[in-house]
């Protein structure tokens, strides 16, 4: 009576900086744990949570990517990767801009965003004025009512032009 192994690992995140860095730490998992279950008789069933706060926007996660690492290793009958980590909360700066003038509101609201950007995802702090301008022209241009076509492509040129720098 062979019973199925069940493999469950809690992949912690904290001080990943981007996906490559979660992807390496799993793999560095996988490649030591999935040996183990080679000469299994049935083969087993994993199941890796994401635990913890990410410093980067949990969007940018591949979930088949992630899937492809754990079967990679272990050859399992199911492979699954759930994503329970929290986001960072947003705690803006004390800061001189009061909200109740109306003539600083262009720039509470791009400091809004560089904080937005900068404190939810590592990878935009280098350059998170650079962002929030590019964040506040996406957000004029949908007021605007612009092709969402255009838009998509503004943020593609925006987007490469700023991470090569």
């Amino acid at each position: 009576n062979n019973r199925r192994p069940f493999v469950r690992y809690d992949l912690r995140v904290e001080g990943l900086s981007e996906p490559d860095a979660l992807y390496e730490r799993l793999e560095d998992y996988c490649r030591r744990e999935g040996p183990r279950h080679t000469n299994d008789a049935l083969r087993p069933v994993v199941q890796v949570h994401l635990v913890g706060t990410l410093a980067f926007d949990a969007g940018a996660l591949e979930q088949a990517r992630m899937e492809q690492i754990v079967s990679t290793h272990f050859q399992p009958l199911h492979a699954r990767v759930d994503n329970n980590t929290n986001d960072q909360d947003y705690i803006p700066d004390s800061g001189e801009i009061d909200g109740r003038d109306r003539s600083t509101w262009h720039e509470l609201e791009r400091r809004i965003f560089e904080e937005l950007l900068a404190s939810r995802d590592i990878r935009y702090l280098p350059q998170k004025e650079l962002w929030s301008v590019v964040a506040a022209d996406l957000k004029q241009k949908a007021l605007q009512h612009e092709n969402p076509v255009e838009i998509a492509q503004f943020l593609r040129e925006k987007r490469a032009e700023l991470w090569e720098k």
